[in-house]
């Protein structure tokens, strides 16, 4: 008997999370980000399964959360394409920038801010 109270007190518990976090997630952002995210890790070719996981959730996770901000900046895109726009552009972006300021110096880079040559 205890074991099936227990069964209902986690399936109630289960339904009221589900429902708690439907009413938390903003669908058309989540489902723009969640497409982006699969159309970046679609299009990396030669990388094994895990590699290809990552670069779906680390995208998805990235274009649902810069997708808020992006939508203040540009009120006429509906807030899906906004997820889709940032899922696509936010991680390959960042990762130019990174191997740009690996491969620049820091004195350089200091010069070029300052206007010098």
């Amino acid at each position: 008997m205890a074991t099936e109270e227990l069964a209902y007190t986690a399936n109630k518990y289960l339904e009221l999370c589900l429902l708690v976090l439907e009413n938390m997630v903003n669908n058309p952002m989540f489902w723009g980000a969640f497409l982006g995210a699969w159309l970046v890790a679609s299009s990396r070719k030669n990388k094994n399964i895990f590699k290809k996981m990552a670069s779906f959730l680390l995208s998805a996770s990235v274009g649902y959360l810069f997708s808020p901000v992006a939508s203040l900046y540009l009120p006429v895109i509906p807030p899906g394409v906004c997820g889709f726009i940032c899922a696509l552009v936010v991680i390959p972006l960042s990762r130019k920038l990174t191997d740009w300021i690996q491969v620049t110096d820091i004195v350089d880079l200091i010069r070029r801010f300052r206007g010098g040559k």
